[in-house]
């Protein structure tokens, strides 16, 4: 598909919001993304931006009119999905380095962002929505074009017509499908409460000592080494000009002055929000300890 922001709003058929993309990464140069509006994209000034950025991304959810997408990491992945979903053949899809994108148009209410994991619990890919983006047409990181497979508008479908894979063990659903039913509590029975778990908390200052940007680094397969003097992982970066420092707490982009800790840096990576990002962390941290307890045998009795 041609980098052109017309092109690209004549493909999808609604008004929807584009993001620019930096040079040799997937980071959008635009902050505050998730509250942008069609009508903000149309100033001249945005519409160069787009013009002169080297990709551009769609802002998903409900700001595009509920463009989603459902982007898989592997073909096989994409296979065992559409043979559930053959009508999906049908819709738009795009690809980048790898695996593929299907476009979808989702009238009505919208699940939130999704990790897809198959029958062993490996990280097939995700369902994306709002407040997360997904890159249609320009230049990957590495290099390559993102191409179009399949040229045909979303299809424009509600949310439950999609079926996913039985044996797949995490997949996206609306809210109201995972409330619990009221129960009715009598004089003989308390309710009964219990603490969170301990082992990750909802806290920010928590996860930032647990999960650190050399463990961000390599969950997010980014190319290179974290190290006090490297190279980019999110441009271009002939002279290496970024540094992870602080036992791995921090890190700066001395080319671009961007800065911050390990949530800032997987919102860069991922194109995520402040939520999004503490849900990523909170996943990949919580495998590292089911992998540490799987293979750590011994165990302690009193």
């Amino acid at each position: 598909m041609k980098k052109d922001p017309q092109t690209i709003l004549q493909a999808l058929g609604r008004k929807a919001v584009l993001l620019p993309i930096r040079e040799g990464s997937k980071a959008t140069m635009v902050k505050g993304w998730p509250e942008k509006t069609f009508e903000d994209a149309q100033t001249s000034s945005y519409q160069n931006l787009l013009k002169g950025a080297p990709a551009i991304a769609v802002s998903l959810g409900a700001p595009s009119g509920g463009i989603c997408s459902i982007d898989f990491d592997c073909e096989e992945a994409m296979s065992v999905f559409l043979r559930v979903n053959p009508f999906l053949e049908e819709t738009l899809r795009t690809k980048g380095r790898r695996g593929a994108n299907l476009w979808v148009a989702i009238t009505g209410n919208i699940p939130s962002l999704t990790h897809l994991k198959d029958a062993s619990g490996n990280n097939i890919g995700e369902w994306r929505s709002d407040r997360s983006y997904t890159i249609i047409s320009g230049k990957h990181p590495n290099g390559v074009e993102y191409q179009t497979v399949v040229a045909a508008k979303p299809l424009e479908i509600p949310f439950g017509e999609i079926k996913w894979p039985q044996d797949w063990c995490n997949t996206p659903t609306l809210a109201q499908e995972n409330r619990a039913k009221p129960k009715s509590v009598t004089k003989a029975e308390r309710p009964i409460t219990t603490k969170p778990k301990a082992p990750i908390q909802n806290d920010f200052a928590d996860l930032k000592e647990v999960y650190r940007i050399h463990d961000a680094w390599d969950d997010l397969e980014l190319p290179g080494e974290p190290m006090e003097s490297c190279q980019s992982p999110f441009r271009d970066d002939v002279t290496p000009s970024f540094s992870v420092f602080d036992g791995g707490r921090r890190w700066k982009d001395h080319g671009t002055e961007e800065h911050g800790d390990v949530f800032d840096f997987v919102k860069m990576a991922k194109g995520f929000g402040d939520h999004d990002a503490l849900l990523w962390i909170k996943e990949q941290e919580n495998q590292r300890c089911d992998h540490f307890n799987i293979n750590n045998t011994d165990e302690h009795t009193s």
